[in-house]
């Protein structure tokens, strides 16, 4: 093959400008930080609302905690249900497509 053949199809194949600018890298990156912290924010604030309403719950307690005993009593059906659907928000709120 001609090497000036070859230079031209060199030269069209290149690249001669950036596909993306820094700025859209930055606004991308920017909106991931972003996210990221509004994830951690709703964590902190369910973690805070769930301490604050278990916390008075507890102190409150005047009969023996008896809720491990009365659990084989419960439907099996009932407690997989509130088991997968406190699982399936737990993974939901902690995966990275939130």
């Amino acid at each position: 093959m001609n090497t000036k053949n070859d230079s031209l199809l060199t030269s069209l194949l290149q690249y001669h400008t950036r596909l993306v600018d820094q700025q859209f890298v930055d606004n991308i990156i920017g909106n991931i930080k972003a996210k990221n912290k509004l994830r951690l924010q709703i964590m902190i604030m369910a973690i805070l609302i769930a301490c604050s309403v278990t916390i008075p719950l507890i102190v409150n307690i005047t009969e023996e905690f008896d809720f491990l005993s009365s659990m084989p009593a419960l439907s099996p059906y009932l407690v997989t249900f509130f088991l997968l659907s406190v699982l399936g928000f737990g993974a939901w709120l902690t995966n990275e497509d939130f």
